[in-house]
């Protein structure tokens, strides 16, 4: 008897222990949707919508551009590496850092990745709770529940559901751009200028800092699915591109309607367009909650393999749920700082160690057996977790996640030298 779509459906092979086989690898439009719908959050449509107020749009399309450029090359590097090996974030970092050295990295991506549920499921209820009096509790089990169904069939759970709500997105995000021209005239939003400013530098660095771990463990995550390099290279350039257009939209919002909050835009347009306010936010979030949940589930399963990646999820999406209700959301400024200064260091590590590295003569780390702690990457991540904490909250240094960056190189590489050249000589004696 011939089985049914639903259960192959979910006896879909994630692939969470081992690369992916060629023969499961998915085409250029397939990875785009996907990576397109992990890009596409409240999350980035509030960062140009909170700080669209205290720039000139001059300022805030220098800084997209800018960081956008510099999140898609560090994407790009991991996409490469992704298509090239087929391996999980959680894998790779197994073979950077080594199987224990990668605990902690790994561990605090699936926990950065689970937090984050308890903002990804806050806005439709938020929102509902806001505008009819809707009981928030319960509108956050169901948003739990259905957002968990995409990430808990897998791969192609994320893809599906992308496919289906991309167009929406994009008929949303660019809509919101022509009523704010519509509203004010592309004059007056050009040459808006804030009554209070503030530094390019903070823009940049909540831009850059939010989603620059994304930028690799997403990739990983995704693109090792990556049919050809070609295919790998545009899911990730579309996805950035398409999160700065968010980003923008909600610049033009906060500017043509003088507000920093989502319902401030809506005010006036009556009880329809609160409903279809309420469905997109609901669905924008889906397709960014079932990634983070995803990404953490592979990070959880290929580090503390008693569990598997469909159980993870659960968990992730339980403990999401938990921290919607008892008001995470308080602490989404905090978080996003969190991420920003420890987390930088990650992407300039994956750099020297597989790019820079191998242009030097070292051993590219991701092509040779698994060891137990390699010492160089486990060194470099502790002491720039500690440098990137001191820039951003004592010195303050501008663009400090793009220093961290570059510095995490530089460090790398040159524990490597003297590491490698004392194995060597301990491998003579």
């Amino acid at each position: 008897m011939k089985e049914t779509y639903v259960p192959n459906i979910l006896k879909y092979n994630d692939y969470e222990i081992e690369p992916v086989p060629e023969n499961e690898r998915h085409n250029l439009m397939d990875l785009s949707f996907v990576y397109i719908g992990f890009a596409t959050s409240m999350a980035a449509f509030m960062i140009g919508l909170s700080l669209g107020l205290n720039f000139m749009m001059r300022d805030v399309v220098l800084v997209i551009f800018l960081g956008t450029i510099f999140l898609t090359m560090v994407d790009c590097i991991s996409s490469v590496l992704a298509y090239r090996t087929g391996l999980t974030w959680a894998l790779a970092a197994r073979r950077i850092y080594g199987k224990k050295g990668a605990l902690l990295p790994v561990l605090l991506t699936g926990i950065i990745y689970s937090g984050w549920q308890g903002f990804n499921l806050t806005w439709a209820p938020d929102f509902a709770a806001a505008s009819w009096g809707w009981p928030f509790a319960p509108i956050v089990v169901v948003c739990g529940i259905v957002y968990a169904s995409s990430a808990y069939i897998g791969f192609s759970g994320l893809k599906w559901i992308s496919k289906i709500l991309m167009p929406i997105f994009a008929v949303t995000f660019i809509g919101l751009i022509v009523l704010s021209i519509k509203k004010i005239g592309w004059n007056s939003l050009n040459t808006y200028i804030p009554e209070i400013s503030a530094t390019k530098s903070a823009l940049a660095s909540a831009f850059i800092g939010q989603w620059l771990l994304a930028s690799i463990t997403g990739s990983f995550d995704i693109n090792r699915f990556a049919k050809n390099i070609k295919s790998a290279v545009f899911a990730s350039v579309s996805g950035h591109i398409f999160r700065a257009m968010v980003v923008f939209s909600g610049y033009c919002c906060a500017v043509a309607f003088k507000t920093t909050a989502v319902s401030g835009i809506i005010e006036g347009y009556g009880i329809f367009w609160q409903v279809i306010a309420f469905v997109i936010i609901f669905l924008v979030m889906w397709t960014t909650a079932d990634n983070s949940a995803y990404s953490a589930a592979l990070s959880f399963s290929g580090t503390i393999r008693f569990l598997s990646k469909k159980s993870w999820v659960l968990i992730i999406m339980g403990f999401g749920t938990f921290m919607t209700i008892v008001g995470a959301i308080k602490y989404f400024v905090v978080w996003l700082n969190i991420i920003a200064s420890v987390m930088p260091s990650l992407p300039g590590i994956l750099a020297a160690e597989t790019l820079i590295g191998p242009m030097m003569g070292l051993k590219n780390p991701l092509y040779e057996p698994e060891r137990k702690v390699r010492y160089s990457p486990v060194l470099t991540w502790i002491v720039c977790a500690g440098i990137g904490y001191y820039l951003y909250a004592v010195a303050k240094v501008p663009f400090y996640p793009v220093w961290v960056f570059g510095i995490s190189i530089i460090i790398d590489i040159l524990f490597r030298l003297v590491l490698d050249k004392n194995k060597k000589t301990n491998d003579k004696k």
